[in-house]
């Protein structure tokens, strides 16, 4: 049991950055049939949850996250495409794109500025574990936690999931909550969920279903259901689209939340 609860898929695999079919997105690497290496580990990752590591071209680690509700497959490449604002920039220069005379830096200054880049512009490697499902989120808090300095992880994971089912436990054992003082709680917890979800779909560019379960710890069928609800209890107006990826993105019409 415990050799199997940590098992190395693959590490420092260099990327082969391929554009997607529909050709909106990338890809890790192509998995057309044409190798066998590539199709084999294509479907290893299809098929395990985990942790996964991407690196920079020096090897030097800087992003690390979880699949445990999608395939690392799916998970990784939604990662590798999306932009996490201001966690993830680099220093440039934006130079002119279209077909114009070069000018020399006395007739044109060029500054060199912050630029949010996603994580396909800076990542060369990666590499990914299979992990026991109640260890996934223990094991990439641990990293994020580890190398807080080096990796662009926008939320500072905590070691959490065991450990708060441990400390309700006791609690619960040591002073037991009343029925009223029990549902009141459930009630505000509910509802701190509520709004979070009905923020993250109100903005301009909604929110992808991954998005949204990492955000509350749902499965993907529970965030449906709720989505479905407010829709029909508030007559909201609720675009259902899709990504490249094969994410699902829900967006409230116009922006507005009927709260």
């Amino acid at each position: 049991m415990q050799a199997s609860a940590i098992r190395p898929l693959v590490e420092f695999f260099p990327i082969a950055k391929t554009p997607s079919k529909q050709g909106a997105s990338w890809v890790l690497f192509a998995a057309d049939g044409s190798h066998l290496y590539f199709e084999g580990l294509r479907k290893e990752l299809d098929s395990s949850r985990g942790v996964y590591i991407f690196f920079d071209s020096r090897g030097q680690a800087i992003y690390t996250g979880k699949a445990r509700k999608q395939s690392l497959w799916k998970e990784m490449n939604l990662a590798y495409n999306r932009e996490r604002g201001e966690i993830q920039k680099i220093k440039r220069v934006n130079h002119p794109k279209r077909n114009q005379t070069y000018q020399t830096s006395e007739e044109k200054t060029r500054q060199i500025t912050d630029s949010v880049v996603p994580l396909h512009e800076l990542a060369t490697y990666f590499s990914a574990y299979h992990v026991t499902d109640g260890m996934i989120a223990e094991l990439e808090a641990m990293l994020v936690r580890s190398f807080a300095n080096d990796l662009l992880n926008k939320r500072m994971e905590r070691f959490r999931q065991q450990r708060t089912k441990a400390v309700l436990g006791r609690s619960t054992a040591a002073a037991p909550k009343t029925g009223a003082r029990v549902k009141e709680a459930s009630a505000a917890h509910a509802e701190s969920k509520r709004s979070k979800i009905l923020e993250m779909i109100g903005r301009a560019k909604g929110a992808t279903l991954s998005e949204i379960m990492n955000a509350t710890d749902w499965q993907a069928q529970s965030v449906h259901v709720f989505i479905s609800k407010e829709r029909r209890k508030h007559d909201l107006k609720i675009e259902y689209t899709k990504t490249e990826a094969g994410d699902w993105v829900y967006r409230i019409k116009n922006g507005t939340i009927m709260t």
